[in-house]
Parts: C-alpha cells; sequence; structure tokens
C-alpha cells in the first residue's frame, strides 16, 4: 500500500493535526463483505476527534449493493455505532463515477498511543472494487 506521508502540526490553538491519505493511483483492492484497512494515523494520548472520506473505483461492471466506511482502532475491523457510515441499495452498476462517503466525525479517548484505521467494507459481485481516502484527527484536549 502507498500513502502519502502522514502530516501532522500545530494549528494557532495548540491543537495538534493529523492526517493520511491514499491516493486514486494507490487504492486498495476490496474482497466482498470484508473490512480492509485504507490508511491509518498514530495518536498519542489524549481525546481526538477522528472524521475523514473514503472513495470506491468500481471495474465498469461491478455491482454494489453496500458501501461501508469508518474510523477504528482495531485493524480491518468496523468500529462502534457512530464511527462509520453505510450506503445500501438495490444492486446499483457505478459507471464512470467514483462515489465518495464522508466518515461520521467520531470521538476517540485514548489512553496510550493508538492507531487509528480507515476502513472500508463493501458487498459487491460480478467484477472488482478498490478504494482509497482520508483520515484526519484533531486534538480537542
Amino acid at each position: 500500500m502507498s500513502t502519502i506521508s502522514p502530516t501532522s502540526g500545530v494549528s494557532a490553538t495548540g491543537e495538534a493535526i493529523v492526517t493520511a491519505a491514499v491516493a486514486a493511483g494507490s487504492a486498495v483492492a476490496l474482497t466482498t463483505n470484508v473490512t480492509a484497512d485504507i490508511t491509518s494515523i498514530s495518536l498519542t494520548a489524549g481525546d481526538w476527534d477522528v472524521n475523514g472520506v473514503v472513495q470506491y473505483t468500481p471495474a465498469a461492471t461491478t455491482s454494489v449493493t453496500q458501501l461501508t466506511q469508518g474510523a477504528s482502532s482495531t485493524s480491518a475491523t468496523l468500529g462502534a455505532q457512530g464511527t462509520f457510515s453505510k450506503w445500501v441499495t438495490a444492486a446499483n452498476v457505478l459507471t464512470a463515477v467514483d462515489p465518495a462517503w464522508v466518515l461520521p466525525t467520531a470521538r476517540f479517548s485514548l489512553t496510550a498511543p493508538t492507531t487509528i484505521y480507515l476502513v472500508a467494507n463493501a458487498t459487491f459481485t460480478a467484477s472488482t472494487l478498490a478504494a482509497y481516502g482520508m483520515i484526519r484527527a484533531r486534538r480537542v484536549r
């Protein structure tokens, strides 16, 4: 997996901001109904608001029925309710589009350094599907 190097900085109010992204050309191949890591960020102890976006790249004949994306403290695992978004549809061939879905902002209260993963899970048939995106965290305390 190729990632754009994580960046971190300090905002004017002293809050750390950490981001990591995977570009479209390095999209992660998905397997139907299997949660995959897209990228991750390492956060220090404290309270962090985490959000992001996942964009999907289907092959021309890929039929999608569900797209789920979120932030999780466990690799290749969807987190608790409120840490992911989900789109469910009748079988849908997404031609000529790379749909993007935003994650809800989720609070992670960490007592030790922790890796937070940008994850995706999809249900699809007939061909292939890949995902790429960005995860961002902002220290709130």
